[in-house]
């Protein structure tokens, strides 16, 4: 790790394939923006892909007035601490949200959802001193200058349009296939999108965006959606999003059955190929429908492709050193999956009993001492599932 000014940075030409740039962009002077871009094109390979987070514009524009109200209310502190800036901005913030007229609903709960907030995040986001939306036009304009070229968003499913309404999708095709930036603004507009994470590469790397299906089908597809025990309607199968916890229904068909296989096969993620029999011995489906199953399920966000496993199954249970120094203080803990959940008391005092790799059934001997036998196994299943131990 270098702790540093990015504008000294001289990192060596082309030695990175990956440049991760998330949540700085758009909270940074113009002059230290030109230097992320700069240095990152020096330091990309001929092939290399940069990731770059920043508020967008049009959906940033509403949030903008929680930030001009907290600004506000910041300045009534004397001093410069951010504690008591933040709890000013805060009260401030409830004041005028709870005793005037004139807030929208928007607002009212964008306000709400700040109480459960991280502090650092509004900090950063609410009372610092840049916070710089962009159109994704104009965004796109400062990174062809400095070199670079738009490749695609890290999460597809942002750039389908599959949930807009077909007027709309008028629109998109009347659009030039070679020119995906307009499509991208006029999808922002659609979604009245706040946050973009974009990536970037050279603009003089030929992009060829078509789908190859034998790359498609050597990806590791995980769902990020599990089957849940909650009724639905006839006719549709219930999910619940692995992260959040939302709850979701699906019609039953291939997509639905390619979601539940996909699943049931665990964080560690499987093939088209090992995917397809399993779908096929369940629906009979042909592997054109299978193929076209997962293909939908990826392009709208409910499984991730991902070239390498990001696991394998142990028969130990382990946790990294942060997922444990985490449970023990605070509640949000983060999976070998890179994804951070809030856990219970009862899931993190699991975690943190995990000093070394031991057996399962060590560890649900240790847990016994705390609690029953059917909710021990219970806690290491639901864990194991939302990618710990693995």
């Amino acid at each position: 790790l270098i702790s540093g000014d990015i504008s000294e940075y001289k990192p060596v030409a082309a030695s990175f394939d990956y440049v991760i740039c998330h949540g700085v962009y758009s909270w940074v002077a113009p002059s230290v923006r030109q230097a992320i871009l700069e240095r990152s094109v020096a330091a990309l390979s001929s092939q290399g892909v940069f990731f770059l987070s920043y508020n967008t514009l049009p959906g940033w524009r509403q949030r903008g007035a929680l930030r001009d109200i907290m600004s506000v209310g910041a300045s009534f502190v004397e001093h410069d601490g951010d504690v008591a800036r933040l709890e000013n901005a805060m009260a401030f913030l409830s004041l005028i949200v709870e005793h005037t007229n004139s807030i929208t609903p928007y607002v009212r709960e964008a306000a709400e959802r700040l109480k459960s907030s991280d502090p650092s995040y509004i900090v950063q986001e609410f009372l610092g001193d840049y916070n710089t939306p962009f159109m994704f036009t104009d965004f796109m304009r400062e990174a062809s200058a400095a070199g670079l070229q738009f490749l695609s968003e890290a999460r597809v499913v942002m750039m389908s349009s599959e949930d807009l309404s077909p007027e709309v999708n008028e629109v998109l095709k009347s659009l030039d296939d070679d020119s995906p930036i307009a499509r991208e603004q006029v999808i922002d507009i659609a979604r009245n999108r706040m946050f973009r994470e974009t990536l970037l590469c050279h603009s003089a790397t030929t992009l060829d965006r078509g789908l190859s299906g034998a790359v498609f089908k050597q990806l590791y597809f995980v769902a990020t959606y599990l089957p849940s025990a909650a009724s639905v309607n006839a006719g549709e199968i219930g999910f619940v999003e692995r992260y959040s916890g939302r709850e979701i229904s699906v019609p039953a068909g291939e997509c639905a059955t390619a979601l539940k296989v996909i699943a049931e096969i665990g964080p560690c993620g499987a093939k088209f190929d090992e995917i397809a029999k399993a779908i096929q011995v369940i629906d009979g489906a042909s592997s054109e429908d299978c193929f076209r199953a997962v293909y939908t399920l990826w392009k709208t966000g409910f499984i991730d492709g991902l070239a390498t496993p990001l696991c394998g199954v142990s028969e130990l249970a382990a946790v990294s050193p942060v997922a444990r120094m985490q449970a023990v203080n605070n509640t949000l803990v983060t999976s070998e999956l890179h994804e951070s959940f809030n856990l219970s008391s009862e899931e993190r005092a699991v975690i943190a009993q995990v000093l070394a790799p031991m057996s399962f059934s060590a560890l649900e001997t240790v847990m016994l001492a705390s609690f029953p036998r059917e909710r021990v196994t219970k806690l290491i299943s639901g864990l194991r599932e939302k990618g710990f131990f693995i």
